[in-house]
């Protein structure tokens, strides 16, 4: 309950700051997303990482939705967006399906796409089915690279007790906030209720893109807080192996979520990144509205 709380009350911020929040039908889902229309051009595309919704892009919205056109979703089964009604979670293809048809259903013909962890996962996903559709791909810390010690990584997410929880965040952060220590009884009940542990037992090595990385045409950048415990630095020499056009910025006393523990440094370096883009002259259409959440 608190934790959906927290959700609507960053919902009430966004429409404060300008932002319009939505609901669209997808396969029969109510999908909630957040937009910034304030400019009507170049298309920014935020998908968040597991356990989380758009709330954790709360520091990064005041500063580009002057100057982007901004949507943000919560995946099925997090933040507003409820999960199926005849199962508890989506698996990694039930999401590609998904994202497919939200795409298509709210964004204009191209867009720059940024995700973070399972997001980022996802994203990939997605720009290898789509390239065309992806005008830039933009990763933090993303998850999805198979390696050596990545069923370690698997078993952080099994949830027994709350010292498990507070095991996994203390992973998350190069410097754990105080301020959310409180918060942990909430975080471990809305994991629970999510089925956090139950998803990420059914990830399969296949779910993995290694095999897809030579689709991604577009260019891609990826931003990795460099004190990351969660995932390992093997994934970052993956993709450098694997994408020769690979344009890497690293975040220094930083772990696996630099949007809400460096979100600074973070905006320094993705206008950098997304100034590469101005520089090409990228613009796209306005998306259509779906349908205003009431």
């Amino acid at each position: 309950m608190l934790i959906s709380l927290l959700h609507r009350a960053l919902c009430f911020r966004y429409r404060m700051l300008g932002g319009i929040t939505r609901v669209t039908s997808i396969r029969g889902l109510p999908v909630h997303y957040v937009e910034f229309q304030n400019c009507p051009a170049p298309v920014l595309f935020f998908v968040h990482g597991l356990g989380t919704s758009s709330s954790s892009w709360v520091n990064l919205f005041p500063h580009f939705k002057d100057h982007y056109h901004i949507v943000a979703l919560d995946l099925p089964g997090f933040g507003l967006s409820p999960p199926p009604s005849h199962k508890p979670f989506l698996t990694i293809p039930e999401f590609d399906s998904l994202l497919r048809e939200f795409v298509d259903a709210v964004l204009p013909e191209q867009f720059i796409l940024i995700g973070h962890s399972l997001g980022g996962w996802l994203s990939m996903r997605l720009s290898a089915q789509l390239p065309e559709r992806v005008s830039h791909l933009i990763l933090m810390n993303t998850a999805g690279i198979f390696h050596q010690g990545v069923e370690e990584q698997k078993q952080l997410f099994t949830f027994s007790r709350m010292g498990d929880v507070r095991t996994l965040l203390t992973r998350m952060w190069y410097n754990y906030p105080w301020y959310f220590k409180p918060f942990l009884p909430a975080i471990y009940n809305d994991l629970q209720k999510r089925r956090v542990s139950e998803f990420v037992a059914t990830i399969q090595e296949e779910d993995f893109v290694n095999d897809s990385l030579e689709n991604l045409s577009m260019p891609v950048s990826l931003i990795w807080g460099k004190d990351d415990r969660l995932l390992s630095w093997q994934s970052v020499e993956i993709l450098r192996t694997k994408l020769p056009h690979l344009r890497l910025r690293t975040i220094a006393h930083c772990g696996h979520v630099p949007q809400l523990e460096q979100p600074a440094m973070l905006k320094k370096i993705l206008e950098e990144v997304l100034s590469e883009d101005d520089k090409r002259g990228f613009h796209t259409a306005a998306s259509p509205a779906g349908r205003l959440l009431t």
